[in-house]
C-alpha cells in the first residue's frame, strides 16, 4: 500500500478541477478595491451589535458599494479584503467584523474546527454486500464525494490534507485554533500499526506547522503530541472509524497512545439475521463487547445505523432502532443514520437486478425516519441522516440530499419533534 499517491498518478481531471478552483480564488486582488472594501466594513460596523441580521443587513450594504461592472462583492472577497487591509495597517483587527462576514458560520459554531482527512486506499477486509469498493478510494467511499476529492487531490497525504483544511477554514474567516481531527477511510484498525502512528503524527505536524512556520518535525509521535499540546492550532479531539470485531484490549491501548478520543463504529444493525444476510462478518454480541470495552476506557461512542439493508423491512427497522436505546449496552453518544444506498458493482446491486432486493420508496423511508427520530433521547447527537453520496451513483431508491429537512417537515406536520441534540 502506498502511503502517499505521487502527483503524477493523481487523475488529470482531479488536478485540473483543483487548479481551476485555485485560479478563481486567486483572481480577486483586494489591493485594487481597498476604498470600496473599507467603506463596506465601515458600514457593517455601524450596525449595533444586537441588531445585526446577516440575512437582511449585508446585501443592502454590498449593493451600495458594488464592484465596478462586476456585480457585488462576495464574502470570499470581503474576507480577503479584511486580511489585506489589516496587514497594510489600514484597518484594526475586529473580531466582530470578521464574525459578520465569515462564510459558513455554523462550521465552527461549537468553537471547534472539524478537520476531516482520509487514509490511503486499502484498510478494510470486510465483505459487506452493500459496500462500494472504488479502487481509487478507501473502501466504502466514492471518488466524487467532496471529502474524497480533496483527499485524492492531496495524494492522501495526511500533512497536506490537514494543513489544507486549516488554511481553508482561515480563508473563509474561521479560527482553527482548536481542531477536532476526523480520520476516515475503511477500517482504521486494519491498517498497519506503523502506518497509523505515522498518519496521526503527520496530521499533528501539519497543525504544528500552521502554528509555527519554523517548526521542525521529528520522528516521534510522543514528542509531536507534546509540542502540539501548546501549539496555537491544537488537536482537542481525535476521531477514527472502525468495526466492532476489531476492538480488543490491545487495540484500545493503541488508540489511547494515538490520542483518540472518539470512535465511530459501523454497527449497521442490531439484528443477527440482518448482519448475516449482509455479510457483515460479526454479530450483535461483538458489538456489545466492543462498546463495553470502549466505554470502560472512556471513549465517546459514535455509532452508524443503516435502515433498508438486505432482508430488512420498515417494521424490522423500527424494532431494530429501538434496540439502540432500550439496550443499556448500546446507547450511543452520537449517531449517524445511513439509509442503505444502492450502488453499482456491489453484491446488493446484483441482488436488486435479480429482483431479490427493493429499496424503500421515499414515502416509506420518510415515514420510518419520522417514526424513530422522536424516540432518540436528548443525550444523543444525530450527525447525519443521509450519506453524502452524489445522487448519480444511487441506482434506485431515495436520492434526496435534503432528506433531514424532509423528515423534519414531516415531524412538524405531525405536531412532533425530535429530542436529539
Amino acid at each position: 500500500m502506498k502511503r502517499i499517491i505521487p502527483q503524477e498518478q493523481i487523475p488529470t481531471e482531479v488536478l485540473e478541477t483543483a487548479q481551476a478552483w485555485q485560479k478563481r480564488r486567486n483572481s480577486f486582488d483586494p489591493a485594487q478595491h481597498s476604498g470600496e472594501l473599507y467603506a463596506i466594513f465601515q458600514a457593517i460596523g455601524q450596525v449595533p451589535e444586537g441588531e445585526w441580521n446577516p440575512t437582511h443587513d449585508l446585501r443592502p450594504i454590498l449593493a451600495r458599494f458594488p464592484k465596478e461592472g462586476k456585480g457585488l462583492y462576495s464574502k470570499a472577497d470581503l474576507i480577503k479584503g479584511y486580511h489585506h487591509l489589516v496587514a497594510e495597517g489600514d484597518l484594526e483587527p475586529d473580531p466582530l467584523l470578521m464574525q459578520r462576514i465569515r462564510m459558513k458560520p455554523m462550521r465552527t459554531a461549537s468553537g471547534v474546527a472539524p478537520v476531516t482527512v482520509l487514509t490511503a486506499p486499502a484498510g478494510c477486509p470486510g465483505k459487506c454486500i452493500f459496500c462500494p469498493d472504488d479502487w481509487r478510494m478507501p473502501k466504502s467511499y466514492i471518488y466524487d464525494e467532496p471529502g474524497c476529492q480533496r483527499a485524492e487531490r492531496d495524494g492522501f497525504d495526511p500533512f497536506r490534507q490537514t494543513l489544507g483544511r486549516i488554511r481553508a477554514f482561515e480563508g473563509i474567516g474561521h479560527e482553527a485554533d482548536k481542531v477536532e481531527l476526523l480520520i476516515l477511510g475503511g477500517t482504521w484498525s486494519a491498517y498497519s500499526k506503523e502506518y497509523r502512528e505515522w498518519f496521526v503524527r503527520r496530521c499533528l505536524d501539519a497543525m504544528n506547522t500552521a502554528s509555527d512556520a519554523k517548526y521542525a518535525p521529528v520522528d516521534s509521535l510522543a514528542a509531536t503530541q507534546t509540542y502540539n499540546a501548546k501549539a496555537s492550532h491544537r488537536n482537542v479531539g481525535l476521531v477514527i472509524e472502525t468495526r466492532p470485531d476489531w476492538i480488543t484490549p490491545a487495540e484500545i491501548r493503541h488508540l489511547r497512545q494515538l490520542g483518540v478520543t472518539k470512535v465511530q463504529i459501523g454497527v449497521q444493525s442490531l439484528d443477527d439475521e440482518i448482519l448475516t444476510l449482509n455479510k457483515r462478518g460479526h454479530d450483535v454480541a461483538s458489538v456489545r463487547q466492543a462498546l463495553g470495552l470502549l466505554r470502560t476506557a472512556g471513549f465517546k461512542l459514535h455509532l452508524h445505523w443503516m435502515p433498508n439493508l438486505y432482508g430488512a423491512t420498515p417494521a424490522k427497522d423500527r424494532a431494530d432502532f429501538a434496540r439502540f436505546f432500550d439496550d443499556p449496552a448500546i446507547r450511543p453518544d452520537e449517531l449517524k443514520i445511513y439509509p442503505c444506498s444502492l450502488i453499482k458493482e456491489t453484491e446488493l446491486y446484483d441482488r436488486w437486478l435479480a429482483g431479490d432486493y427493493a429499496p424503500y420508496s421515499q414515502d416509506e423511508l420518510v415515514a420510518l425516519l419520522a417514526d424513530v427520530k422522536p424516540t432518540i433521547p436528548p443525550y444523543t447527537r444525530v450527525n447525519r441522516l443521509f450519506r453524502d453520496i452524489p445522487a448519480h451513483h444511487i441506482q434506485a431508491g431515495v436520492k434526496l440530499g435534503n432528506l433531514r429537512q424532509v423528515v423534519h417537515d414531516e415531524l412538524v406536520r405531525r405536531g412532533q419533534r425530535c429530542g436529539c441534540i
